[in-house]
């Protein structure tokens, strides 16, 4: 169990690359929520950054957010904070801890999330008050705590010491005398009368009332005041049941054993060891705690099936470009059921029109046209065929891929019939292209997320539907034709904006708008996720064309303040989008700069949180800009991060696979390993390097059923010489180099020269 926050790893004087491939979180946020909830839970509790439990997210719009009820605990002190720190207990347990010094008193706050045996839900805290050495005698201190409800008054029953504090209707509170006596004994009936989710539950020391922080609309309680000497220490629980268990069967020790039930349950959670390691203990840390945010973020749909949200509060729901990825990572996290649900789940959304939209659910379509869903819903389905090899399932789903396909060509003929002057004409109709630009316009996701699931259905058609091969190559081929069109006349006319089509346009979200103020303005690398993940995993532009060497250039002027690019998303001023580090990585790797890759991969970790989660988007850290957007945790870049290391190790093109394509020289460490263990569409690989000394070691390299497809496999040799080891045969390699091992078909291999 931590009881002191992570220690950044020390650095040599002057190693700069070292530095800044150091996770210290020194690009944290301010603000911070972290879940606590064990996975499939629908009561989303999260802790903000002074130990607070929030419940209730509500939002009217992108910045209006609050919660039903937050639930603020202090010293009783006049003092304010010096100094709040805040971590969890491990990498695998979400037990929240947070410490608020004072100049007399540090303050110690364990918060935990738990389920009892029965289903019964509530929320833990375990506190306790430390009276510094230089504190003078006599103090009167305790908890206090505050609590905001919209339409409850947080009260002890009957104004006298209580181990509960109820809510009450705000006008009409309980009789009381006009002074409080906290020297009477707690009423052990107050318990009794109770009411599960809106009661607080406080042992050893009894609750009494007493007045809000800063007089706000609130209520508050303070435990009874105790006089405390300097080395003295005051502890409790407290507890605030959701769902139960019955106030009257709480106690001091049912609240200790149930934050030990806790530690228990994470300790043992299968799910958490991962497939991969590599020999830097923050970076595993952090992979870890990305798995962990996942299932955490999961819930059980009406159907009773499991199935991934991108976070717990603005964005407790799943969409389709993020669920591409994250289904991919589940299967990477060999969640090989939950992925399947995900599955089924994505395919309660066709359309009689043959589209696939889950955004339609949300947001009206007409306002905001996810066009881009239906290819990006055909992409998602063939990549589970790729990483499965299950030809049966995608046999019985081909039907509704070659619907998506043409619907896709109804909206092609759309396009064609757009003014030969519209910036969209021949390409796809006006659509919302999300992830920085808003409003119906010309864009580009939606034709480079449908090339993607074009491509990738003539990929799968090979194999499942040849008869459809044709077809889907020529339509493929034709969107590509027009794509590259647009691209050559962006190039030509010296249009900065990749994604919107119309150069007039400044405005991120109000289409047609010819100015902007600059938190709102067209960025040149605004919108561009989609066209990263164009160039990986979609490979649909050849690294040395013009516009991605335009794309990749843009990157290295944008990516200088925190070590990631900056406004490329729905902040475009002086702000980043966190988990787009990995977007922009995983085209770096693919054009061959591993070293931007792993550049990228450590600035993305440094931007999470010390309890390790992550926001959609924030202000460059020196701004003290109060913008903030997004989910929190935000488990597009959980999945991100693992995805992203996988890559360094095993990356996939789709011509085939190569291997340690971006390891960096940090993880060879004589006496530790690096390891993986991943499905691909080639079959499963295992690879393990063992270094003995700096001049090398050994390799060893695993291929085994699955995968649904035939490519080359790869492996880029670290510099030194490596006993190279591959299903069993030996050979000694130097590098570095690039070797190639073999052709892998559905995991069998045939070896090079063999």
């Amino acid at each position: 169990m931590a009881t002191t926050p992570p220690t950044p790893t020390a650095t040599a004087p002057g190693d700069t690359r070292r530095a800044s491939r150091t996770i210290d979180h020194r690009y944290a946020p301010a603000t911070t929520w972290t879940s606590i909830c064990h996975p499939d839970d629908p009561h989303k509790t999260v802790v903000r950054e002074d130990g607070a439990l929030l419940h209730g997210f509500r939002s009217a719009n992108t910045v209006d957010w609050s919660f039903d009820r937050a639930i603020e605990l202090r010293a009783s002190t006049t003092h304010r904070p010096q100094r709040i720190q805040q971590w969890t207990e491990d990498a695998r347990t979400p037990i929240v801890v947070t410490e608020v010094v004072y100049p007399f008193l540090t303050l110690t706050l364990r918060a935990a999330g738990h389920q009892t045996a029965d289903g019964a839900r509530a929320d833990l805290i375990a506190w306790h008050l430390d009276v510094h050495d230089d504190a003078p005698r006599g103090l009167v201190t305790g908890l206090h705590i505050d609590i905001h409800q919209r339409d409850a008054r947080y009260l002890p029953p009957a104004w006298h010491p209580s181990h509960v504090a109820i809510a009450f209707d705000p006008d009409a509170p309980p009789a009381g005398d006009m002074f409080v006596d906290d020297d009477r004994t707690p009423d052990a009936h107050d318990l009794e009368a109770a009411r599960v989710d809106r009661c607080l539950v406080s042992f050893p020391l009894p609750l009494v009332s007493w007045h809000p922080t800063g007089y706000r609309p609130a209520s508050a309680v303070r435990t009874v005041p105790q006089v405390v000497d300097p080395g003295d220490r005051l502890e409790g629980v407290l507890v605030v049941p959701l769902t139960g268990p019955a106030p009257s069967t709480i106690t001091e020790g049912w609240a200790r054993a149930a934050l030990e039930t806790e530690r228990t349950y994470w300790r043992e959670l299968a799910a958490l060891d991962l497939p991969l390691h590599v020999p830097d203990a923050e970076l595993m840390a952090m992979l870890v705690a990305a798995a962990r945010n996942l299932l955490q973020a999961r819930d059980v749909d009406d159907q009773g099936r499991p199935l991934f949200q991108i976070g717990p509060t603005m964005y407790r729901s799943v969409f389709m470009v993020d669920g591409y990825f994250l289904i991919e990572t589940a299967r990477l996290l060999g969640l090989d059921d939950d992925a399947d649900h995900a599955v089924a789940v994505l395919l309660d959304k066709v359309r009689p029109d043959g589209s696939v939209n889950f955004m339609a659910d949300q947001l009206p379509d007409d306002a905001y046209p996810h066009h881009k869903e239906t290819g990006i819903a055909i992409a998602t389905v063939v990549r589970q065929w790729e990483l499965t090899g299950d030809d049966d399932a995608l046999r019985r789903r081909w039907p509704i891929v070659r619907d998506a396909v043409g619907f896709i060509a109804r909206l092609r003929e759309q396009a064609r019939a757009l003014p030969t002057d519209h910036p969209a004409h021949g390409l796809m109709p006006p659509a919302y292209t999300d992830g920085g630009l808003s409003g119906v316009r010309g864009e580009l996701s939606t034709a480079l997320w449908t090339l993607i699931g074009l491509r990738a259905a003539g990929r799968a058609a090979e194999v499942v539907a040849p008869e459809d091969r044709d077809e889907l190559l020529r339509a493929a081929d034709e969107l590509h034709t027009d794509l590259t069109r647009v691209l050559d006349r962006q190039l030509a006319t010296d249009h900065a904006a990749i994604m919107a089509l119309d150069p007039t346009e400044a405005h991120h979200t109000i289409p047609g708008r010819r100015s902007a103020s600059l938190p709102h303005r067209i960025n040149p690398g605004t919108g561009t996720w989609a066209f990263a993940q164009a160039i990986h995993p979609g490979e649909l532009l050849p690294g040395d064309h013009p516009t991605v060497t335009r794309f990749l250039d843009l990157l290295e002027r944008i990516d200088d303040e925190q070590g990631i690019p900056s406004e490329t998303g729905w902040l475009p001023y002086r702000s980043l989008w966190t988990y787009y580090a990995a977007f922009a990585a995983n085209a770096w790797l693919h054009g061959t700069r591993p070293d931007k890759s792993v550049d990228y991969l450590y600035a993305f970790a440094n931007h999470a949180s010390t309890t390790r989660v992550w926001r959609e988007e924030q202000p460059l850290s020196h701004t003290g800009d109060d913008t903030v957007f997004g989910d929190m945790p935000h488990n597009w870049a959980s999945a991100e991060l693992i995805r992203l290391v996988r890559n360094l190790l095993v990356f996939e093109r789709h011509a085939g696979l190569q291997l340690l394509a971006g390891l960096p020289d940090d993880w060879l460490v004589p006496g530790e390993v690096v390891r993986i263990a991943t499905p691909t569409a080639f079959g499963h690989v295992e690879v393990e390097v063992a270094p003995t000394d700096a001049d090398g070691g050994t390799i060893g390299i695993t291929t085994g059923p699955g995968g649904a497809r035939t490519g080359t496999l790869q492996l880029r040799v670290p510099a030194g010489t490596w006993h190279l080891e591959v299903d069993g045969d030996v050979e000694v390699v130097t590098g570095p180099t690039l070797v190639p091992v073999g052709t892998l078909t559905r995991g069998a291999l045939a070896r090079t020269g063999g």
